[in-house]
């Protein structure tokens, strides 16, 4: 019946606020895509640990 003073302006508030800049968003896609992309390289055996000291001990070994 009443209707309160603040319903109006509040979806009106709502859609005046600015949205997250788009540098953010790149950021956060950016950051996303590089934590897939660590997970299926350490899930896969294709990880840092390959290149270690096993792989230089074999190259030394072929000698």
């Amino acid at each position: 019946m009443t209707e309160h003073p603040t319903a109006g302006t509040d979806d009106r508030s709502r859609r005046d606020r600015p949205g997250m800049p788009r540098w953010v968003k790149v950021f956060v896609i950016f950051g996303a895509a590089l934590v897939v992309l660590m997970l299926v390289l350490l899930s896969s055996g294709h990880g840092p640990g390959r290149h270690g000291q096993a792989a230089a001990s074999s190259h030394l070994l072929r000698w």
